[in-house]
């Protein structure tokens, strides 16, 4: 064989070689593409199509309260808004029923402590002043029994302490010897009847049982009477001079018990009606904190039927028992007025209610760890009791202290409040909404972020 024969022989052969070589690799290249393909196939099938979730709006991080229709910025804080999506409202919806979470060590670190709602009598209190004053009822006049003259007047001027022995004067009674002569000589000479009529005679003059009795044990007679007080209290007025002459039923002086006094207060007529005949009545003396003068109970005896035109205020009298005569008349007094037709409330520590501004909030205990703020109507506070009007109900368990890191923690959240409203469905922020907001509507209140 040639040299030329080898060489086609060789270049045979060489093209064999490649046409099975590129026969095998084509093979192969199909096989794997099938594999990928199938793999691919695989792939998407067991993989769903990612869907985006839906936005529902967008909303200030710093007033999630405050809602968009748009991407943009903070008007105020110049901060991006946040999206709020439908998928995690959802998931959000049974927590925020529920109320804000918080673990048992977290709420210990935090210092919450709770406690329950109860009824209760809420003592209805109200301050004012007053000024001592006599008690009118005990005022006494001391009349004369009987006429004459006064022949000595026994010191005494408008003001003094007098008891009922106190001797006003000695009056001279000319009717009485005559009349006590002949109840001396009937009773001598046994004329028994005759001698009780005398003694009728000598009652009727103005002599008293005890004179008579005494002038039948001594038998002598006396014409000249002491006249005595016959009461305890203050001499308010007195005419009796030295020399004068009296007639029966002519006015001597007058007495006023100081036993019991009264104060008169005066109360807007709206707080005056709330209270009644038989209410207690506290009064402490300014300056005596603490002595005989502090913290005397009486109680109101009348509301008087007129109202003060000029004020426009009702008074209510209250009466005092003054035992020891220490309280006086003119005295400047504090007066705690206590209703006792109170009805029972519900009733809660007013640490437990946070005030906003225009309506008031409580932490309820929703379920073990959850706390729900609520929203409340509120009452009277008195000695740290708020009364509650509606929001809760006997029972419920609320925040007591604490509850102003839980509100931050629910405002951060954006948690919604419980309102008063019947349908409890339908609650409201946390935050409280601007009011330029509630007037310009969402799509006009965007343009300001159209240029960002």
């Amino acid at each position: 064989m040639n040299r030329l024969q080898r060489i086609l022989l060789n270049l045979f052969f060489a093209g064999l070689g490649a046409v099975l070589m590129w026969g095998i690799l084509h093979r192969q290249a199909g096989r794997w593409n099938k594999s990928v393909a199938a793999g691919s196939m695989a792939q998407a099938v067991a993989s769903p199509v990612v869907v985006p979730p839906k936005i529902l709006y967008w909303y200030d991080p710093m007033n999630p309260g405050q809602h968009f229709d748009h991407p943009g910025k903070s008007p105020s804080m110049d901060m991006p808004l946040v999206a709020r999506y439908a998928e995690a409202t959802a998931k959000e919806t049974t927590a925020d029923n529920q109320g804000i979470r918080i673990e048992h060590g977290m709420a210990q670190q935090l210092g919450i402590r709770v406690g329950t709602v109860k009824k209760g009598m809420l003592p209805d209190v109200y301050h004012t002043t007053g000024v001592i004053a006599f008690n009118t009822r005990e005022l006494h006049i001391v009349q004369a029994r009987t006429g004459g003259f006064i022949e000595e007047a026994v010191t005494s001027a408008v003001g003094d302490e007098v008891r009922p022995t106190t001797v006003l004067a000695h009056e001279r009674v000319p009717e009485w010897a005559s009349a006590q002569a002949d109840v001396l000589t009937l009773e001598h000479n046994g004329f028994a009847e005759l001698a009780q009529s005398a003694r009728q005679r000598l009652q009727a003059l103005g002599m008293q049982s005890s004179e008579i009795s005494q002038l039948e044990k001594t038998g002598k007679i006396a014409n000249v009477i002491a006249l005595r007080a016959g009461y305890s209290g203050i001499l308010m007025s007195t005419e009796v001079r030295s020399g004068m002459t009296v007639s029966p039923g002519q006015t001597l002086t007058q007495i006023n018990g100081i036993d019991t006094v009264w104060i008169d207060s005066a109360l807007p007529q709206s707080q005056g009606l709330r209270y009644h005949p038989g209410d207690t009545a506290i009064i402490h003396i300014p300056g005596q904190s603490g002595g005989a003068l502090s913290g005397i109970q009486g109680h109101i005896i009348q509301v008087l039927p007129t109202v003060d035109t000029n004020s426009r205020t009702l008074t209510l009298r209250i009466e005092l028992p003054n035992p020891r005569h220490y309280l006086r008349p003119g005295m400047y007094a504090e007066v705690q007025l206590l209703s006792k037709n109170e009805p029972a409330r519900l009733l809660v520590p007013s640490e437990a209610v946070l005030q906003t501004g225009n309506r008031s909030l409580v932490f309820l205990v929703s379920s073990p760890q959850h706390y729900q703020p609520v929203e409340v109507k509120t009452g009277r506070e008195v000695n740290n009791q708020t009364e509650i009007i509606a929001g809760l109900q006997a029972g419920d368990r609320i925040v007591l202290s604490g509850q102003f890191l839980v509100d931050s923690e629910a405002t951060i959240e954006g948690m919604e409040v419980r309102p008063l409203a019947a349908d409890s469905s339908t609650v409201t922020p946390l935050v409280q909404q601007p009011m330029h907001m509630h007037s310009v509507p969402a799509a006009k209140a965007m343009p300001a972020m159209e240029g960002m």
